[in-house]
């Protein structure tokens, strides 16, 4: 698992999506019925920041994130806004029609998302729940990265990625890599890397993760 750093400034939120998911992340701690004292233990953050990040006065790294799902056993497309059933119903599929906001289809004002620390983006592209797959839009404003300083961050899983505006610096190992419109990459998750914008505009890109998570019961 990746480093976890509990260094995130406070500030107030910047977008109604870290409000969202700190509403998820405490949800989710409270169904385990886990104190939020022990969450920050096995976070290896303080427990001041927790509560921060529950109440939506910080933002939590990539890192910490999916140090979150592997503590509370929940696979990171949750912490996005409101999904429906990976069999949705007749009825949810015609409402993808403009009638409602349900079905296969997710317009760009639809999307869930989630803010991070540095100020990076990620917003869902798909409804499908249980699938241990991250299909996402990222948007990484200038000077944006996945991961404060340096830090190079791993987890379980494999990466693909496309970028579609942009320059995107994509460190994998000790390998650094500039990417730019058109340019594609994918690597294995578990080993160490970072992302971030090292151009003079905004990054966007398309990014897909399948994560190998264990299940708890072996």
């Amino acid at each position: 698992m990746s480093e976890v750093g509990g260094g995130a400034k406070e500030r107030e939120p910047r977008h109604p999506a870290v409000a969202a998911v700190g509403s998820r992340i405490r949800a989710e701690r409270l169904s385990v019925g886990m104190t939020l004292r022990e969450l920050a233990r096995r976070l290896n953050v303080s427990p001041s920041f927790v509560s921060q990040l529950e109440t939506g006065k910080s933002q939590a790294s990539v890192a910490t994130l999916y140090a979150l799902c592997e503590v509370l056993d929940l696979p990171i497309e949750s912490l996005f806004g409101q999904l429906v059933d990976k069999h949705p119903s007749q009825d949810a599929v015609k409402s993808s029609t403009g009638e409602g906001r349900y079905g296969p289809v997710v317009r760009p004002s639809e999307r869930s998302s989630i803010v991070l620390e540095t100020g990076v983006r990620w917003e869902s592209l798909t409804r499908l729940t249980d699938t241990n797959i991250e299909f996402m839009f990222t948007v990484y404003p200038v000077g944006g990265s996945s991961s404060g300083g340096e830090q190079l961050l791993r987890h379980e899983g494999i990466e693909f990625g496309y970028v579609l505006q942009g320059e995107l610096e994509v460190s994998i190992g000790f390998e650094r890599y500039i990417l730019g419109p058109g340019d594609a990459v994918s690597f294995d998750s578990a080993t160490p890397h970072r992302f971030a914008n090292v151009g003079q505009e905004p990054t966007h890109a398309v990014w897909f993760v399948h994560e190998r998570r264990h299940d708890p019961r072996v």
